[in-house]
C-alpha cells in the first residue's frame, strides 16, 4: 500500500511537472494578466510560453501557434502592427506546414492579417488577404460557421471604408444572413484578438449602415452567448453609435451604458476597456449639451488608463485627447494644456511604434 502511494505521488508529480502542463501554466498566466490589464506581464508571459512551447514541442505544434496568436493580440492592442504582422506570417508559415495552405485554420489566419491591415488603414493588403481567407474558408467550412461570418464581417467593413458602397452593402446583407444560424463557436484562454481589438478600435471605423442589421446580429450574439460574452459589448456599442449619429440619444445611452455593465461583468472595473465605454458614454453626453456627467466620465476613465500604464497608446490617446477637447469647451485651458502635454509624452514614448 505505502509503495502504491508512493508510485501515484510520483506519478502526479511527473504530470504536473510535464511540459504540456508547463505550457498550459503559461498560457493561463498570460491569459490572467490580460484579464487585470497588465499588458506588459502579458506580453512577458505570451513570450515565455512560446519559447518554452517550442524547444519543448517543436516549431509545428499546435501550442506553437496559440502562443504566437496571443502574442499577435497583445502587441496590436499596444498599436505594434508591425510585430503583429511579422507574428502573423510567422504563424502562417507554421501552420502552412502543419496543414496545409487551403485548410480553415490558415485562412483564419489570413482573415487575422487582413484585419490588422484595416486597423491600419492599409485597406488594398486588407481585401487582397481578406479575399483569400474567405476563399479558403468557404471551400472548408459549413455555409453558417462563425469564422465564415467574420471573414465576410471583415470584407464588408474594408468596403464600407473604401465607400465602395455596393460591395459593403452586399457583404453586410451575407453578414447578417451568415449570423443568423451561427455554429463552431469555441471559448479560449484568451478571446479572438480581433474581438478585442474592435472594442478597443471601435470608435475608428464606421459602424453597419442600418440599425436593423445591427439589431439582428446583437440579438443573434445575446441568444447564441448570453450578454456576459466579450463579444457582446462591442456590438453594444456599435449599435449605440448609430443611434448617437442620428440624434436618437436616450437610446444610445441605453445601449451604451449596457455595454459598460456587460464589459465590468467580464473585465472588472479597472480593465482599460472600461475607459474606453466611459469615452463612448461621455462623447454621448456631449452630443446633448451635457458637460458635467461627460466631465465625471472622463475623470473616471483616466484613472483608469493611470492603472493600467501598458494599455494600448492610440485608444489612450484617443481618450486624452476626447477629454481635452471637452475641457476646452468648459473654458479650462490650463487643464486641457496638461492633458495635451500628457498626449505628447504618451507620443513620444510610442515614438517608434507605427
Amino acid at each position: 500500500m505505502f509503495l502504491h502511494f508512493i508510485l501515484l505521488s510520483l506519478i502526479v508529480m511527473l504530470t504536473a511537472c510535464s511540459p504540456a502542463s508547463r505550457w498550459s501554466q503559461l498560457d493561463h498566466q498570460t491569459a490572467r494578466h490580460f484579464q487585470a490589464g497588465e499588458y506588459a506581464p502579458a506580453i512577458a508571459s505570451a513570450k515565455q510560453a512560446l519559447e518554452f512551447s517550442e524547444a519543448a514541442f517543436g516549431s509545428n505544434h499546435q501550442s506553437v501557434t496559440t502562443s504566437l496568436s496571443n502574442l499577435i493580440f497583445l502587441h496590436s492592442l499596444q498599436g505594434n502592427y508591425e510585430a503583429a504582422r511579422s507574428l502573423l506570417y510567422r504563424a502562417l508559415a507554421v501552420k502552412k506546414l502543419e496543414v496545409g495552405s487551403e485548410h480553415m485554420a490558415t485562412g483564419r489566419l489570413l482573415t487575422r492579417l487582413s484585419e490588422i491591415y484595416r486597423f491600419e488603414g492599409k485597406y488594398n493588403e486588407a481585401e487582397f488577404y481578406g479575399h483569400r481567407a474567405l476563399k479558403i474558408l468557404e471551400q472548408d467550412l459549413p455555409a453558417h460557421h462563425y469564422l465564415l461570418a467574420e471573414a465576410v464581417n471583415n470584407l464588408a467593413l474594408v468596403y464600407y471604408v473604401l465607400n465602395k458602397n455596393i460591395p459593403a452593402a452586399a457583404f453586410f446583407k451575407k453578414t447578417v444572413g451568415l449570423r443568423d444560424n451561427l455554429s463552431g463557436i469555441s471559448n479560449s484562454a484568451l478571446p479572438p484578438y480581433s474581438r478585442e481589438l474592435e472594442n478597443l478600435m471601435r470608435r475608428k471605423e464606421p459602424s453597419l449602415k442600418t440599425a436593423a442589421g445591427q439589431n439582428t446580429l446583437l440579438a443573434l450574439r445575446y441568444n447564441k452567448s448570453g450578454p456576459a460574452r466579450y463579444d457582446y459589448a462591442p456590438s453594444l456599442i456599435n449599435l449605440s453609435l448609430l443611434y448617437s449619429s442620428q440624434g436618437h440619444f436616450n437610446r444610445a445611452e441605453s445601449l451604451a451604458r449596457q455595454a459598460l455593465e456587460t464589459d465590468q461583468a467580464h473585465l472588472g472595473d479597472q480593465h482599460p476597456c472600461i475607459a474606453a465605454d466611459l469615452d463612448c458614454l461621455a462623447q454621448i453626453h456631449i452630443s446633448r449639451a451635457r458637460w458635467a456627467e461627460a466631465d465625471l466620465l472622463y475623470g473616471q476613465a483616466l484613472d483608469i488608463l493611470k492603472k493600467n500604464p501598458d494599455a494600448g497608446y492610440l485608444p489612450r490617446i484617443r481618450i486624452m485627447q476626447n477629454y481635452a477637447d471637452l475641457l476646452n469647451k468648459l473654458a479650462r485651458p490650463v487643464e486641457a494644456e496638461e492633458l495635451e502635454m500628457e498626449i505628447q509624452a504618451v507620443g513620444a514614448q510610442n515614438s517608434d511604434i507605427p
